[in-house]
């Protein structure tokens, strides 16, 4: 029986602001706000706190991508080098691993004016569940939804230039600010299917029209260092291109856009760290191009088998997430999408994520 999954059109955007610290008075009351930096470590009375604005609310749209898309273009245009040493952005930091901006979110606006979803979660998730890239997943029951995020830990991720190529590729300078969109999914199986409520990053936007959800295309946008004349060659069709498949899909883009790097070291007469090329390539055309560039790799994918990752892990958590207040860490022991293997958690990361969950939810609202 085929698995289907449909993501509808983008439901709202959102930004969070810079992360901020609050302090703990003994009494258990938070006071002093102030700006969070990602190289200060909070102290035991401090907690990290993050506020996201709806674009509905007055919240950020989602950056544009600017005048340099038109070297995509069929055309005999020389890109213009940028040097990638020269900007200087904010390190984006711990991820949103708890789903905080998101809960956030919710607590304002709901659902969107439809009916309880049967998972929340993010995009991360999602795409590391249907590229087989995540063993470990933590997920809650409250209010009658299951939430869902990657089990591990909260690091700081080390970014690259990645966060680079994105400005250049949009606005001039860098406010700080994660613009987000909001997604619904729906994952069936014959009769069976589970509705899934989700926020993801959003790279960059080309605008049609106006400024409504409906008028946005979305990008994902990915740098490689390549001294090779900036071509895809057979590492990414190997390692990455299943999951940036993925990430796409999720993020309901109709492309990726690849930049290329020089590396530390001067590559014909290009400086190094330098972005001297990039290309386009449409999400759609990938599962074709990535069958016929893994014809005989033990890594070849298909989005059949993505459905089907992504189906078993939510029929299995479903099965045994059914009261309010459970908690389970999820296991995959093997590659087989099927074998996966839950353990109740009251006292470690999940039920840590519960406490979130709750505190969010429930702060000055009527969730």
């Amino acid at each position: 029986m085929d698995y289907k999954i449909i993501v509808k059109k983008t439901l709202d955007y959102y930004h969070h602001d810079s992360e901020r610290l609050r302090h703990k008075k003994p009494s258990g009351k938070y006071i002093s706000y102030k700006p969070y930096f990602y190289l200060t470590v909070p102290t035991a009375s401090q907690e990290i706190f993050r506020v996201a604005y709806s674009v509905s609310d007055g919240g950020k749209h989602p950056k544009e991508l600017n005048g340099l898309t038109d070297y995509l273009k069929p055309a005999n245009l020389r890109f213009p080098l940028r040097d990638l040493k020269s900007y200087d952005i904010p390190n984006p930091g711990v991820y949103d691993t708890n789903l905080d901006s998101f809960l956030d979110y919710i607590r304002q606006k709901g659902w969107n004016g439809s009916n309880e979803p049967d998972f929340v979660t993010n995009k991360n998730l999602l795409k590391s569940v249907a590229a087989s890239k995540t063993n470990l997943v933590y997920a809650c029951r409250m209010n009658r939804v299951i939430f869902m995020i990657n089990g591990g830990t909260n690091d700081p991720v080390i970014f690259g230039y990645g966060p680079v190529f994105e400005l250049i590729m949009t606005d001039k300078s860098d406010d700080g600010t994660e613009r987000k969109g909001v997604f619904e999914a729906k994952v069936s199986r014959g009769d069976d299917s589970f509705r899934i409520y989700y926020s993801g990053q959003i790279d960059g936007v080309t605008k049609h029209g106006g400024t409504s959800t409906n008028n946005y295309r979305h990008y994902e946008l990915k740098l490689f260092q390549n001294t090779k004349g900036g071509e895809i060659g057979k590492g990414f069709w190997k390692d990455s291109s299943c999951i940036f498949f993925w990430q796409a899909f999720f993020g309901y883009c109709e492309s990726l856009i690849f930049g290329f790097r020089t590396g530390e070291k001067k590559w014909k007469r290009i400086g190094p760290y330098h972005l001297y090329k990039i290309t386009e390539m449409k999400v759609l055309e990938m599962p074709t191009k990535a069958a016929a560039e893994l014809l005989d790799s033990d890594n070849k994918w298909t989005v059949e088998d993505g459905k089907c990752n992504l189906f078993s892990l939510l029929t299995f958590v479903k099965d045994n997430v059914t009261l309010d207040e459970d908690c389970f860490v999820f296991s995959k022991n093997s590659n087989d999408p099927f074998d996966w293997s839950a353990k109740r958690d009251e006292d470690g990361p999940v039920s840590e994520f519960r406490e979130v969950i709750r505190e969010k939810l429930h702060r000055d609202s009527q969730f």
